[in-house]
């Protein structure tokens, strides 16, 4: 694969996720479908722990250091373990972009950023449609 293109999926996904979680009130972020089913705000902090504890630590094993062995993680204990439902949606949001663009090599200060990109991360929807200005606090 080439790198511009995984380095625009990476950024995709940010926006894909961006954009499922503006409007989503603190109620609704934290509801399990079912017992055993993750909530919003579950699924947003394990993205943000992979992001940071998983994906580029084992990126810089594989390019850098490839007879190393991998870390062990224990993601699904981390839900309970870190207290993932009791986080804030919109800092766990933020805290996740903000790591995803560590990842692509650009730094993001505040989401402030996030606008003034223009039409992709912060002012559009996945699906094109304009976020209203009162939802794009969660950024």
């Amino acid at each position: 694969m080439r790198l511009d293109v995984l380095r625009r999926e990476l950024a995709q996904g940010a926006e894909t996720i961006h954009g499922l979680v503006v409007g989503v009130s603190a109620a609704e972020a934290r509801v399990r479908p079912e017992p055993a089913a993750w909530s919003i705000l579950e699924v947003v902090a394990h993205l943000l722990d992979e992001e940071r504890e998983d994906f580029r630590p084992r990126l810089d094993v594989v390019l850098h250091r490839p007879h190393e062995t991998w870390a062990p993680i224990d993601p699904a204990a981390w839900v309970t373990a870190r207290g993932y439902n009791d986080r804030e949606l919109a800092a766990t949001l933020s805290a996740f972009l903000a790591e995803r663009e560590r990842s692509l090599g650009r730094k993001r200060t505040n989401g402030s950023e996030l606008a003034e990109r223009g039409p992709a991360l912060g002012r559009k929807r996945t699906n094109g449609s304009e976020i209203p200005e009162r939802e794009r606090s969660l950024a």
